[in-house]
């Protein structure tokens, strides 16, 4: 895949051991929803949407391998690009769109969707995605492929468009990503927790 902007074709793994308080309960309240369209772009299931920070752009990632960039308003079909395996997460960070798959996560430019890098080195499906735009890290979640429950997360630092390893870590459940506005030590809802990076215990 060739590079259009600078970024490191190899990367090395660190490590750092989680920290943290106890899980928090999450809050819910009644909301009335009323369904506004729908967009048809993919042949399966959808995996993932995700809303780009500015507003100007809607990514779906599908069983399909399709990741399609769609305008906001009017969800009008920007780009659509077909990979070699299905797309389990979906995250705008910055000018990249990262798109989670099987050992790999993939970054494209916005909103030309050209291939930029693949992030490779990463074991079982990539099932989580999140970016922090005010410390510039990737965060991935991904699950083993014998072992569902074997978890690990992955972070990465995105100074000045390099992707650079902060560590890796492995935990022993099925996780959710969260960031801000999340609480500072994660939240529990049924059996599903969300990891914060407070409780990651990276400053």
């Amino acid at each position: 895949m060739k590079s259009t902007k600078s970024l490191p074709t190899s990367l090395k793994k660190t490590t750092r051991p989680l920290r943290g308080g106890a899980s928090a309960g999450l809050q819910t309240s009644s909301l009335d929803f009323q369904h506004a369209t729908g967009i048809q772009g993919h042949q399966g299931g959808v995996t993932s949407l995700a809303a780009a920070p500015s507003g100007a752009w809607l990514a779906s990632g599908g069983m399909d391998g399709r990741i399609n960039l769609w305008s906001i308003p009017g969800l009008a079909l920007h780009r659509s690009l077909s990979l070699d395996a299905p797309v389990y997460a979906v995250s705008f960070g910055g000018q990249w769109l990262f798109a989670g798959c099987e050992q790999k996560i993939q970054v494209f430019s916005v909103p030309e969707m050209q291939p930029v890098h693949s992030l490779l080195g990463i074991e079982g499906k990539v099932f989580g995605l999140a970016f922090d735009h005010q410390h510039c890290r990737l965060y991935a979640l991904t699950a083993d492929f014998e072992d569902p429950l074997n978890a690990a997360v992955y972070v990465w630092e995105v100074p000045e468009g390099n992707l650079a390893p902060r560590f890796e870590r492995r935990l022993r459940r099925r996780l959710g990503l969260g960031l801000p506005p999340l609480d500072g030590t994660g939240a529990r809802e049924g059996r599903k927790s969300f990891l914060s990076a407070v409780r990651l215990g990276i400053q």
